[in-house]
């Protein structure tokens, strides 16, 4: 798949979440079933918060920046199927808490303009720089343009279902 398609996939698992939430009652948005889950505030917050932190590191050349091995192929296959599992993981210590506070219309215009960045970020990779590695992942280590499409896009799909469960149960809490 070319870095094009897959910074649409990413754009259009962005432009699902916002829809989402947009569809929500504003009390619906700030609902939390439990004190420990997360509001789709909170999971806008986070994607938004991680979104813009790796386009700060795609937009910088990486110190060891390198050809990307087969080690690191194999871990970001292990990432890609850990996003997909549904399984749970704590965020990386570096991201701040969640805010449920934030206002929806300053988190979706992050949301927004940090997707509709990486239009730039892709454009000016060069093609024989696209194998090399642009982001380090917390816990998969260093991954490529291709591979940190990929990961944005399924994070959010990771988080999707989070969201629809927070709405379902705040429309069954009448909220």
């Amino acid at each position: 798949m070319s870095l094009t398609s897959k910074l649409r996939n990413y754009q259009d698992a962005n432009a699902r979440l916002v829809a989402l939430i947009d569809e929500m009652t504003e009390a619906q948005r700030y609902y939390k079933h439990t004190p420990e889950e997360w509001s789709a505030i909170e999971v806008a917050h986070h994607l938004s918060t991680s979104e813009y932190g790796i386009l700060q590191q795609v937009q910088t050349p990486h110190p060891k920046a390198r050809k990307q091995t087969l080690k690191g192929n194999l871990r970001n296959l292990a990432l890609r199927a850990f996003m997909k599992s549904g399984k749970k993981a704590k965020a990386p210590s570096r991201l701040p808490q969640p805010d449920n506070s934030i206002a929806w219309e300053k988190l979706r215009g992050r949301l927004t303009k940090v997707a509709a960045e990486y239009d730039a970020v892709v454009a000016a990779l060069p093609t024989d720089k696209q194998g090399y590695t642009v982001f380090k992942h917390p816990r998969a280590g260093l991954l490529t343009m291709s591979q940190t499409l990929d990961f944005l896009a399924d994070h959010i799909k990771h988080h999707l279902p989070q969201v629809q469960r927070t709405r379902e149960r705040a429309i069954a809490a009448a909220v």
